[in-house]
């Protein structure tokens, strides 16, 4: 997968990926980097990248949505 296409999936990440990902983040039970935290999720491998990548933008963009 290239920088390219991850940075293409930032205009893709919706504010519900982004919320189950924060869901999933404030749980605490998995580490974020790790296949198990994404499978608590319906978030596919590339948004969940892109959320990884882009957080700071991301957060600014949605708020902390707690």
């Amino acid at each position: 997968m290239s920088n390219d296409t991850v940075a293409t999936a930032i205009v893709n990440v919706s504010k519900e990926d982004f919320r189950a990902f924060q869901c999933v983040r404030q749980d605490g039970q998995h580490n974020m980097m790790s296949p198990y935290a994404r499978k608590e999720t319906s978030v596919d491998k590339l948004t969940w990248i892109a959320i990884m990548r882009n957080y700071d933008k991301l957060i600014t963009e949605y708020g902390d949505l707690s």
